[in-house]
């Protein structure tokens, strides 16, 4: 599928999909999640060897903003 979908079209989604995840998480927020958050970013900021430490370092900080929204749908997008 990922052959299928264009930059463009990725973007336009996630302008249209972050605005709403990150509201939905702001509502949820714990301080187990706000550590769990920092933590990552924190990690976010150090330096990577690879293209895909780092992207796995980002799709982290998306997972738990997912989770935070409470909605099993976007935690399995």
């Amino acid at each position: 599928m990922a052959d299928k979908i264009s930059i463009p079209e990725l973007y336009q989604v996630r302008l249209l999909v972050e605005p709403e995840v990150a509201r939905l998480a702001a509502q949820h927020v714990t301080a187990e999640y706000a550590e769990r958050l920092k933590a990552r970013l924190k990690e976010e900021e150090e330096p990577t060897t690879s293209l895909a430490e780092d992207l796995d370092k980002k799709t982290a900080v998306h997972f738990i903003l997912a989770e935070m929204c409470g909605n099993r749908f976007l935690e399995a997008w």
